[in-house]
């Protein structure tokens, strides 16, 4: 993927109570769109390739109709989002992954591991 970056930002760094570190990150501008009705996923495409997909073997998981990687959970009857029902599979180590973290823990005001997982959970 090839993404045009905003410029550097300076971000102080203190999850979970530890030592804020200031560092410096790439921003970026995400728009997602569908283009003739075909959602196009490369991230997962790029990301969950041989030793990696066979991490998620043990997991129940399935393409939607737009061709999305997802996860069956036990939630599937319940009135809810679709998202949190059945989420997306998004890998941990990819750097638009790790900027989507990153804004959501600032746009919550800095919260613990746990309450920005499910904040996360209910979008990806």
């Amino acid at each position: 993927m090839n993404l045009k970056g905003l410029g550097e930002e300076s971000v102080n760094h203190g999850l979970l109570g530890g030592i804020e570190r200031a560092k410096k990150h790439q921003r970026y501008h995400i728009n997602l769109s569908n283009v003739d009705g075909n959602y196009n996923c490369k991230v997962q495409e790029e990301s969950f390739q041989g030793e990696k997909m066979q991490c998620l073997k043990s997991l129940s998981t399935f393409k939607d109709a737009d061709g999305i990687l997802r996860i069956k959970t036990k939630l599937l009857m319940r009135e809810d989002n679709e998202n949190f029902k059945v989420p997306i599979v998004l890998p941990s180590d990819y750097h638009v992954v790790k900027n989507l973290i990153l804004c959501k823990h600032q746009d919550l005001g800095h919260p613990g591991a746990r309450s920005l997982m499910a904040a996360l959970r209910e979008n990806y």
